[in-house]
């Protein structure tokens, strides 16, 4: 340990004494490093940056959750749900919106990309992503930081693509409502069609005089018993004409009549879904709430002139220190 310790003490002492040695070669490299600093911390552009901040929203389904009357886990104004918030950034990082804040802002001029330049996307991505950055909070909330050499760009910049994310990201869920809705619609409308044609079915045995097989059935039985005790004909005649259409048609109108149930329990699912469909094929709700909107930044971040002047001082140094142990390795030894 001793040993160890020595060597590296004795290796500093070597080295403190070579700077010394070269003192003023290392002063003219250092004081060339810091001149150097000075001048590229003045000509690097400034950059601001402009925040915003967005909590997804929970679920993206609004007849569900406001029209079904079946009880939610969560309800619809709950917010900053964890997977909410992932497929949002999704989106946000997506090349549709890189794509179209390219056309409504014209980023390829902005970023002084020329139309004819080769890899002129591959560019844009890379300048795009240097300037818009969306991180996961620990809050489960999106922090989206712009940054830009003019503040009202920056501000502007993060509004606007937080309005891009909304515009596509309603897109994609209405795209797929719509869909839903016609899809329930055709299969509502094939309903209707079979109904209206078990409803003309039923009419003819309305005529007849059918209108409840077990109510009716039961009376017309009653009825003729009581016909048989009293002892007159004619009223047995009476009943027998009365339930004659029931032994005649009376299995084809049950049949029906059960059918006719079935489907108005059928009716009544697809009405349900055919209402919160159409509701979520012309309605939907906001998918993300603006936490934190983006103003105009007053202050620079980029660059700090005095982190700028001593990093490139010290990496003067270390730079003039190399060159000084290559240089006496590669002399030769006395």
């Amino acid at each position: 340990m001793n040993i160890e310790t020595n060597s590296t003490s004795f290796l500093s002492d070597k080295i403190v004494a070579m700077v010394w040695e070269n003192r003023k070669r290392m002063g003219i490299i250092v004081g060339i490093a810091f001149i150097c600093s000075v001048v590229v911390s003045f000509i690097l552009p400034n950059k601001y940056r402009a925040t915003t901040v967005l909590f997804a929203a929970y679920g993206n389904n609004p007849g569900h959750a406001l029209l079904s009357g079946m009880p939610d886990e969560k309800d619809y104004l709950t917010f900053g749900e964890g997977k909410a918030c992932e497929q949002l950034a999704q989106v946000l990082n997506s090349e549709t919106v890189m794509r179209i804040m390219m056309k409504k802002y014209d980023l390829m001029k902005h970023y002084k990309i020329a139309p004819d330049e080769p890899g002129k996307y591959a560019l844009l991505r890379y300048y795009y992503s240097e300037s818009f950055n969306f991180d996961l909070t620990e809050y489960e909330s999106i922090k989206i930081d712009v940054y830009d050499k003019s503040p009202e760009d920056a501000a502007e910049f993060a509004n606007g693509v937080v309005k891009v994310t909304d515009s596509v990201y309603s897109s994609i869920v209405k795209q797929r409502a719509v869909a839903a809705f016609n899809l329930v619609k055709e299969e509502y409308d094939s309903a209707n069609r079979v109904l209206n044609v078990l409803e003309d079915s039923m009419n003819f045995y309305r005529k007849m005089g059918l209108l409840n097989y077990l109510v009716q059935v039961k009376e017309l039985t009653r009825g003729y018993s009581d016909a048989i005790v009293k002892g007159s004909p004619t009223n047995v005649q009476q009943m027998k004409d009365e339930i004659k259409p029931f032994e005649q048609y009376g299995k084809g109108f049950d049949y029906l009549y059960n059918q006719l149930l079935d489907h108005y329990k059928w009716m009544q699912q697809l009405k349900e879904s055919y209402i919160e469909t159409k509701t979520n094929a012309e309605k939907t709700l906001p998918p993300f709430y603006t936490v934190e909107k983006a103003i105009v930044p007053d202050k620079k971040v980029y660059p700090v002139r005095w982190l700028v002047v001593v990093g490139g001082t010290f990496a003067g140094f270390f730079i003039g220190l190399f060159l000084m142990l290559l240089l006496k390795r590669l002399s030769p030894s006395k």
